[in-house]
């Protein structure tokens, strides 16, 4: 046997070639859209990376900047300020604010009388 006897030549009909060609045309348009959000996919990743090793970047030169001023700075110890007042001046302040609004009570008082 020959090349060409096993090369036969195959011819398909069809009956209506027009509600082929929509699905083709279909198909071919989705494969074109799927194309484009691969390719958007895929730079979207390169400018993901190049941010990403940006801030590697910007982190490292921080933390280096970082240890040079705890280098530079002498060690000393961080005191906390307490947020709230101690209970003995919140209570202080308290009879001030009382003591206050009784004299303006007598006072409005007073300003009625007149």
């Amino acid at each position: 046997m020959k090349a060409d006897d096993q090369k036969a030549d195959t011819y398909v009909g069809l009956r209506d070639p027009a509600a082929v060609r929509r699905p083709l045309l279909e198909a071919a348009k989705s494969a074109v859209a799927s194309a484009r959000i691969a390719e958007r996919i895929h730079l979207l990743q390169e400018q993901k990376f190049a941010v990403r090793s940006e801030l590697a970047k910007t982190l490292k030169e921080l933390r280096d900047d970082l240890s040079k001023l705890q280098m530079i700075l002498p060690a000393r110890e961080i005191k906390d300020t307490p947020a709230v007042l101690p209970v003995a001046k919140k209570k202080a302040l308290d009879h001030r604010i009382d003591t206050i609004a009784a004299t303006l009570a007598e006072i409005e008082d007073r300003m009625k009388t007149l």
